[in-house]
């Protein structure tokens, strides 16, 4: 990140000179070119004429500029942006600053009772990482972790996983704040398909207590990603001896889940979306049917399946049958539907392309790393790393030298250091009471005392 001001540096060398150990700095005539005032700063030694009706000076605007447009956060990924400062006034501050934060929200709305008068309504916020770095006439880059954190998500309802760049100029002397506004960014962890290797689904499929089909599908992969196209083998033999297949139809669906524990019990809420539905035309069969289909996975809206503590993003695809009866002697004719769900795995990177990803192989789940972004000088490019042991790894300063009074080349490695800065999560619960119709966002709900908050 670079901090970008016109006329900052010549403010801030003239503080520095006439006042070293001032807590604040005071900055003159911060401005962007457009919004320059018409009025000369007061080191100018000629005087200024008078003027008649002087500039409406307006609050300082911070704004955040990454240098690509319509960035995706990923893992183990560099990212450099600039923050621009607007002023048209002398300004107090103690230091300019960029933050980087990732949360996840779970709110619930609560039922007190059947006769109740207010709602409660619960939230659970956790902080994955607020990582800063100080701006001060200086530049800086963020590099993600190798580390997969949840996507950014926004459902279901008062379920969210979010996260945001914000600028900050830090008041002196414990002084209000200037904030930008909080620029939202989206989040894409890194999940890479195993090696291909065909599997099969086999139910029998039943109409008001009655067997009316054996099924069988058969797919070449575990897992398919976005762009890519779902080929299988549909295979139907219908039970009844006077029953024909005259349709098959899939629907693709996307179901996110979140929940909330409690002590007496867990509430769950979900909200399924329709990624698509497409049928496949049937020709004259004998009730016994092969098919073989292609379906054509879009990009939009197809996120990888994840699983947080709150959230969870998984797929479903829905076979639908139409059967029908042919009239014969002894049997009348009618036409039935009926359908089965298979769960389908959605990943990110095709096992074909894992190579082209770096450090693929060391890529870890949020929930067993507690590395966090690092932010690092824009002239490197990656943050540097310590210095590598050829059988332990990287080592600190402290490792890499024997301890003082220590026997000679005698020294202990307890744990090995990451390659990142460490974070530390930071869960935040709040409960408040609403009016009843209040935030209809949130329908009220129940704790189930029967569920035990699993998965």
């Amino acid at each position: 990140m670079r901090h970008r001001s016109s006329s900052a540096s010549d403010a801030y060398q003239s503080q520095k000179i006439f006042s070293t150990a001032r807590l604040s700095q005071h900055i003159t005539d911060i401005v962007s070119p457009w919004l320059k005032p018409s009025q000369p700063s007061l080191e100018e030694a000629s005087p200024s004429p008078p003027v008649s009706s002087p500039p409406i000076a307006t609050p300082p605007l911070l704004n955040v500029c990454l240098d690509e447009p319509h960035t995706v956060l990923r893992p183990n990924h560099v990212y450099r942006g600039t923050v621009i400062l607007t002023n048209t006034r002398s300004i107090y501050a103690s230091s300019l600053r960029i933050e980087l934060r990732g949360e996840e929200f779970a709110t619930v709305k609560l039922r007190d009772g059947v006769e109740a008068k207010v709602n409660r309504i619960d939230q659970t916020k956790i902080t994955y990482f607020n990582v800063h770095f100080h701006l001060w006439g200086e530049s800086s880059g963020v590099k993600i972790p190798n580390v997969n954190f949840p996507p950014s998500v926004e459902a279901p309802s008062g379920f969210a996983v979010r996260y945001f760049w914000t600028a900050r100029l830090m008041g002196p002397a414990s002084s209000p704040d200037i904030a930008s506004k909080e620029y939202t960014v989206p989040y894409c962890p890194t999940l890479c398909a195993p090696l291909p290797e065909p599997w099969e689904y086999k139910d029998t499929l039943y109409k008001d207590k009655k067997a009316l089909a054996n099924v069988s599908m058969t797919f070449p992969r575990h897992v398919f990603c976005p762009e890519e196209t779902i080929k299988g083998n549909l295979d139907i033999k219908a039970i009844p001896s006077n029953a024909v297949v005259s349709g098959v139809f899939f629907v693709l669906q996307k179901t996110t889940q979140g929940r909330k524990m409690f002590q007496t019990g867990t509430v769950r809420s979900s909200e399924t979306v329709e990624i698509l539905n497409e049928s496949i035309p049937v020709h004259g069969n004998d009730g016994s049917l092969q098919l073989r289909f292609q379906i054509q996975l879009p990009v939009g809206g197809v996120l990888p399946c994840f699983q947080s503590k709150h959230i969870r993003i998984y797929y479903s695809l829905t076979v639908t049958l139409k059967v029908e009866y042919l009239k014969s002697l002894l049997k009348s004719s009618g036409t039935h539907s009926v359908a089965f769900t298979l769960p389908l795995s959605i990943g990110n990177l095709a096992y074909e392309n894992m190579l082209t990803v770096p450090d693929i192989t060391s890529l870890r789940d949020y929930q067993h790393s507690n590395e966090g972004p690092e932010f690092f000088d824009p002239s490197l490019e990656a943050p540097p790393r310590p210095p590598m042991h050829p059988e332990w790894g990287p080592l600190t300063a402290a490792q890499a030298s024997p301890p003082a009074g220590a026997p000679p080349n005698y020294f202990s490695l307890p744990q090995l250091p990451q390659a990142g800065q460490s974070r530390k999560e930071q869960v935040i619960e709040t409960s408040r009471f609403v009016k009843l119709g209040a935030v209809p966002g949130l329908e009220p709900m129940c704790v189930d005392a029967n569920d035990d908050g699993e998965w």
